[in-house]
């Protein structure tokens, strides 16, 4: 359930900042699949200078924020803020952003118009993170139709992986994790 509030919460915050204020609702409590085609395997090597592995506790320095305010919490220019995080903590966030991605590029290929009208999210169910590709419905406040995919949820369900096995690197330090690839049909309601 908590799978579904952070998508739908994804979804909602994605139309707000287009103009449109819209509630998002799974279609029925059946229009969640995984996906039919074969795993994938992705791999990245992080090279960015905002973040650096600290062996003396395993962890990850990173660059969490950028601000920089006066007394009165005015901005006053670009100040990197540092956060600190267990090395396991950061590769599943990251590596979780990496399947995602793989996900949206082999959608892209297979359907090449398919993210005007498909999201690919990273979900967290509490225990585990997993990607969900948003099949995304529009209506209007009266229930009616106002847009569809340019294909159906069947053909969209047929070219997503069923999971994704991503490994991230940071000096020399690595992280692996799977994440299953649900498909699932959502309707946005808006107002």
């Amino acid at each position: 359930m908590r799978r579904i509030s952070l998508l739908l919460m994804g979804v909602f915050v994605g139309m707000l900042f287009s103009g449109c204020l819209s509630v998002a609702t799974p279609a029925s409590p059946h229009t969640a699949t995984s996906g039919d085609m074969p795993a994938l395997t992705v791999s990245s090597a992080v090279t960015d200078s905002d973040s650096t592995y600290m062996p003396e506790n395993n962890s990850v320095r990173y660059r969490s924020a950028i601000m920089q305010t006066d007394e009165d919490g005015r901005p006053t220019g670009e100040q990197a803020e540092y956060s600190v995080v267990a090395f396991e903590t950061w590769g599943d966030s990251e590596a979780a952003s990496l399947a995602a991605e793989s996900v949206r590029e082999q959608l892209i290929d297979q359907l090449p118009d398919a993210l005007e009208s498909v999201d690919v999210l990273v979900s967290h169910d509490g225990g585990h993170r997993s990607i969900t590709v948003a099949y995304v419905v529009s209506k209007d406040a009266d229930g009616d139709v106002l847009s569809t995919p340019d294909f159906g949820f069947e053909t969209l369900v047929s070219k997503t992986p069923s999971e994704v096995t991503a490994t991230v690197s940071l000096d020399g330090n690595h992280y692996t994790a799977t994440y299953n690839v649900t498909v699932e049909r959502m309707e946005l309601t808006q107002s």
